[in-house]
């Protein structure tokens, strides 16, 4: 069977494309903190607060967070 093709009676497996907007909200020269971004998916799904951090290993996405009472960092 060809690859996504549906069986009788299905209807057809295949996949829209994924629209993706992202916005850059600032973006800082020097610091741990290289820039701030929203991401938001097939306009349904939003992901505020990212933020793109640079260390001693190299950069990495670091997603939304909150401070607990506790004092621990909560991912949201």
């Amino acid at each position: 069977m060809a690859k996504n093709q549906a069986l009788p009676g299905q209807k057809s497996a295949e996949t829209p494309p994924m629209k993706v907007d992202v916005k850059i909200g600032s973006i800082m020269p020097s610091g741990a903190i290289r820039a701030t971004a929203s991401v938001n998916l097939n306009d349904c799904f939003a992901i505020r607060g990212i933020w793109l951090l640079e260390s001693e290993k190299g950069m990495y996405i670091g997603m939304p967070s909150y401070k607990a009472s506790n004092g621990e960092y909560k991912d949201i």
